[in-house]
């Protein structure tokens, strides 16, 4: 979206829903970057009182249908098996990203990119100065 940028640059957004909160985040569209703006407070106390992780539920913000696929995240330690499906252009180009609140885990998946690739890619993360680690991931 043009109308929130981060870093200078159009932002992507989505809707999400956090515990029973939603609204919509627009996040930091270079890759590797945990920059984002929510629109709303995340609500995390449900998942905190569990001892679980908050995960996100994330929703097309034009036509409302889910963004969510099966996923085991590889990131040390997180134990999501959700991620937020973002489609690129080109047959089969994805995005997956990791639906528990502050892990960095992604993965980017481009058909004509090595997998070797693929991977070094998808190990590239920012996390700029002063970030809360709460917000680290999507």
């Amino acid at each position: 979206t043009e109308s929130i940028r981060i870093h200078g640059e159009p932002s992507v957004r989505i809707k999400a829903k956090i515990g029973a909160a939603d609204g919509l985040i627009f996040i930091d569209a270079f890759w590797g970057s945990h920059t984002k703006l929510y629109g709303f407070v995340p609500d995390i106390s449900a998942a905190a009182g569990s001892g679980d992780p908050a995960m996100v539920e994330a929703f097309s913000p034009v036509t409302g249908g889910s963004l969510m696929a099966d996923w085991n995240c590889t990131e040390k330690g997180c134990p999501s098996r959700r991620a937020i499906l973002f489609r690129l252009p080109g047959e089969g180009n994805l995005i997956r990203v990791c639906a528990r609140l502050g892990c960095p885990g992604h993965y980017i998946h481009i058909q004509e990119l090595k997998e070797r690739i693929s991977e070094e890619v998808s190990n590239i993360n920012y996390f700029g100065e002063g970030e809360d680690e709460i917000f680290e991931g999507i």
